[in-house]
């Protein structure tokens, strides 16, 4: 655990210096209540808030948030180029979870039993495998939209509610 010491700056990293002319083992880190640890000025910060949609972290400090200390994400937008990788990995485990709905372990296996001699499975496969090119489609279109500025950048919901819905073979 890292201990912060208040000051008149803000909060920095305690590593023992003396507080008030008083030197204090380290072991307080450990054995001190919070209260106790707060009576001198020092915290452990709450942990921090998500980091927004759209955002990536660049660093964490420590603020006060709403009168207690807690680690603060230092934000900045996501690039373009972090944002299309964050979307294909978003939609690549959506997809994913939709074959798992059946019970496949992954899209890939889905998608593996297109030439099963099992009918329901050649059957499903071939549902699965239309439905994801037509969501890899939409996706590359929204992307591109993006890219030119002609749609705006989507919330994870957003795009995956965007998205074909499958259609699985009756059984």
């Amino acid at each position: 655990m890292t201990l912060y010491l208040k000051t008149t700056d803000g909060y920095a990293v305690w590593s023992g210096e003396p507080i008030d002319g008083v030197r204090h083992p380290l072991s307080i880190e450990t054995t001190w209540s919070a209260e106790d640890l707060a009576a001198i000025g020092l915290y452990v910060p709450l942990p921090p808030a998500a980091v927004p949609e759209g955002k990536v972290s660049t660093g964490m400090t420590v603020e006060d948030v709403g009168g207690v200390p807690a680690y603060v994400h230092q934000v900045r937008d996501r690039t373009l180029a972090e944002t299309t990788e964050a979307a294909r990995r978003l939609v690549a485990a959506h997809i994913d979870a939709v074959a798992g709905e059946k019970g496949y372990d992954s899209g890939a296996t889905c998608a593996g039993y297109a030439t099963s001699s099992v009918t329901k499975w050649a059957a499903e496969a071939a549902a699965f495998i239309a439905w994801r090119d037509g969501v890899w489609v939409a996706v590359f279109n929204l992307l591109a939209e993006v890219e030119t500025g002609t749609a705006s950048v989507p919330t994870a919901a957003e795009l995956i509610a965007s998205l074909p819905e499958i259609n699985w073979p009756a059984a």
